[in-house]
């Protein structure tokens, strides 16, 4: 058995099912047969355990697909080792933003153009946030991007903006700067987010280290 296998039957699944569940992770949508083939099972055990899992919400190609990043972002959010750390879609962009929030250090970041895809909403959220936490930012922006005034974003958003002209940084990638950590969100991937990490706190949370 793999490790993996090893881990999901420590977490209550059989091996059979585990290997279910792993391969359908691997490979996607299939067939009981194709499954059966592959993981060396006959199909009336195959058909029995991938009928457990159905029951039990763990398996359908919707639920893989509408699940599965949000248990990897959990396992992530909660993992505070230094290193580099992948979040997905839009849930994993906002922790991102709390990440930056609660870091409470000064956030410098590079603007994509094409985060006007983000959760508008979450996005004027995160602003507050850190205004309401006192953190000061500073962006690097295309100038076509921009509908505030620079005494604007500095009154409400603590915010500090340098313009590029337009078209000047055309990246679908966002670069965050946060304390001791950096974050690239590239919004063309549906908010694949990596987060480098270079110092984890005790307590887990982010922090600027003393200096």
């Amino acid at each position: 058995m793999s490790m993996d296998t090893e881990i999901l039957i420590q977490a209550g699944l059989s091996e059979v099912q585990a290997k279910i569940y792993l391969y359908l992770v691997m490979h996607g949508q299939s067939t009981p047969t194709e499954i059966a083939s592959k993981i060396n099972e006959n199909r009336t055990t195959v058909y029995a355990a991938a009928e457990k899992l159905e029951k039990l919400g763990i398996i359908s190609q919707r639920n893989l697909e509408g699940n599965l990043p949000a248990l990897v972002n959990f396992y992530n959010e909660h993992q505070h080792e230094p290193g580099a750390t992948t979040f997905y879609g839009k849930e994993g962009v906002k922790m991102i933003w709390d990440k930056v929030v609660a870091t409470k250090a000064p956030y410098y970041f590079v603007r994509s153009r094409y985060d006007e895809i983000a959760d508008k909403e979450a996005l004027e959220e995160f602003k507050r946030a850190r205004a309401e936490a006192g953190i000061e930012s500073e962006d690097i922006t295309p100038s076509e991007f921009t509908k505030n005034t620079d005494i604007e974003m500095k009154d409400r958003f603590l915010l500090t903006r340098t313009l590029l002209p337009p078209h000047e940084y055309d990246s679908p990638i966002e670069i965050d700067i946060f304390g001791d950590n950096v974050a690239f969100i590239n919004y063309e991937k549906d908010g694949m987010s990596t987060l480098i990490i270079r110092e984890a706190t005790n307590q887990g949370e982010l922090a600027p280290k003393d200096k």
